[in-house]
């Protein structure tokens, strides 16, 4: 398992820097904030020791991106990234 929003992160950090493309690094920032936000974490980022089930809110990689390109998709409409596709 791997924790994807590094990777996630790092291109809204090049699509900033080398793209100047301020509006579509911003709508993935706030994707993955509002992802974290709704609970949702992969098992590295989980803590077992709070006590309550978090079946329904950790995730493998696949399942984190997926989380995050829906939070993109529902931001924006899909604008942000379609004028980047």
């Amino acid at each position: 398992m791997a924790n994807p929003l590094g990777a996630i992160l790092s291109a809204a950090m090049m699509l900033r820097w080398s793209f100047g493309r301020e509006d579509a690094a911003t709508a993935i920032e706030r994707a993955v904030e509002a992802v974290l936000d709704a609970g949702y974490r992969t098992a590295d980022l989980t803590d077992v020791r709070r006590g309550h089930d978090l079946a329904e809110t950790r995730l493998g990689t696949a399942g984190m991106v997926t989380r995050v390109i829906d939070a993109v998709s529902s931001s924006t409409s899909g604008q942000a990234l379609e004028t980047v596709q």
